[in-house]
């Protein structure tokens, strides 16, 4: 069971990595009331945003250019109904790391250039261009969200506020749902979501802001793969 949870799980960080195309996760807003969709088309970047969708986009891009630094604990829900869990780290702009707890042997981190999938229990990492990750949208230097992606759905439920965004020049086109609570807009979840239907939610809690993070938190472990000196 832990070799098979373990596999799984890297393929549920392959779909929050690479997303495809999704509507609002509706594992994320059960207790919500009625929804209430609004349509985006995706021709034509954005043209058909409400003045009211607009406002709420723009406000999510300001919400992460404020975030400097910021901390917490996760929980992620995979496909087969699976929840794991541990802590996370961001420093923006550029850097995150996702420390999976045991007895999983995983940790998800950005140095700003790569995201890396390090495994411990291989004493591997995985090396992915940031740029073409879904996550290039919210640790980039400047997030402008409107300006980016398509924004493929705006909606709301209750007082949560989804907004699905689609960033098309990264290779891997991924789709990616952010989900805040307002009124202040508190970021909760995010959500991603491959073509095979396969999601991946990652839900935040016991968040903190502003505190001083070591850059050490970014790096990935270095292995030595059995090379040895003559």
């Amino acid at each position: 069971m832990k070799y098979s949870l373990s596999r799984f799980l890297r393929f549920a960080i392959g779909v929050f990595l690479f997303g495809g195309l999704m509507g609002f996760a509706e594992t994320a807003v059960t207790d919500a009331a009625e929804t209430q969709p609004v349509e985006i088309e995706a021709s034509g970047r954005n043209a058909h945003l409400t003045v009211e969708d607009r406002v709420l986009v723009d406000e999510v891009s300001a919400w992460f250019n404020k975030v400097v630094t910021l901390k917490g604990a996760f929980d992620q829900q995979n496909q087969d109904g699976t929840l794991v869990g541990g802590a996370f780290y961001l420093r923006r702009p550029g850097r995150m790391r996702f420390e999976y707890a045991e007895p999983q042997k995983l940790t998800l981190l950005s140095d700003g250039f790569w995201v890396m999938l390090d495994d411990r229990e291989l004493e591997s990492v995985d090396r992915y261009p940031l740029r073409e990750t879904p996550l290039w949208l919210i640790l980039k230097k400047h997030v402008d969200l409107a300006a980016d992606a398509d924004i493929l759905r705006v909606e709301r439920q209750g007082d949560l506020i989804g907004v699905t965004v689609r960033e098309e020049e990264g290779a891997a086109g991924g789709v990616l749902t952010l989900v805040f609570a307002g009124p202040r807009l508190d970021l909760r979840h995010w959500i991603v979501e491959d073509v095979q239907g396969n999601r991946t939610v990652v839900s935040l809690r016991q968040m903190e802001q502003g505190m001083s993070l070591s850059p050490e938190l970014f790096i990935a472990e270095e292995y030595d793969y059995g090379l040895e000196d003559d």
